[in-house]
């Protein structure tokens, strides 16, 4: 649910092992000359987002309280290109399997070409699939506006419009003469 950004500023301190929570209060952004730390793209980027225990208990947060969450072997942080090319190219390339003269054999993928930014997407998608309120949803997402969320998103959470049916269908009287077409 973090913009890449978002993530590769996190650091060990900003995780609660005992609530799940994670803080996201800072971003990296790129100046034209360097990369600096600053604030989330949007005021509603400063936020607090639960992640799973089970994620949670995969992190290693025995390190110093300011280590940075993920970083590179050197100690570097995980910024969007370096995690393209050494973490998600690589695994798109597991789903992908060639023949000797180059011939797609396998494309689990689908022709589709994910970004790294499609993680982001699916965390989104499948909260609103999974009928977490889209305000909760736009919440998590750091977006500045409900509207944001509903504009990109609104079209996935079904889930309120079928129960709003199931309520107009509850109080609509059944009429005897839809029901027996003798009469």
């Amino acid at each position: 649910m973090a913009r890449p950004s978002e993530v590769g500023a996190l650091t060990v301190g900003d995780v609660n092992r005992d609530t799940g929570g994670v803080r996201i209060n800072k971003a990296f952004k790129y100046t034209g000359t360097g990369w600096r730390l600053g604030p989330p793209k949007t005021k509603r980027g400063v936020r607090t987002v639960n992640v799973p225990f089970e994620t949670i208990g995969l992190l290693d947060l025995d390190r110093p309280h300011d280590a940075l969450l993920f970083q590179t072997r050197r100690g570097t942080p995980i910024r969007a290109a370096y995690f393209y090319q050494e973490a998600f190219l690589p695994a798109l390339r597991e789903l992908v399997v060639v023949d000797d003269q180059g011939n797609v054999v396998v494309d689990r993928l689908g022709g589709k070409r994910p970004s790294p930014y499609t993680l982001r997407h699916t965390g989104i998608s499948w909260r609103l699939l999974g009928g977490v309120p889209m305000f909760v949803v736009s919440r998590d997402a750091g977006h500045d506006s409900y509207d944001t969320t509903d504009k990109r998103y609104g079209h996935l959470d079904r889930t309120a419009s079928a129960a709003a049916a199931q309520v107009l269908a509850a109080r609509i009287p059944r009429l005897k003469h839809l029901q027996d077409p003798t009469l």
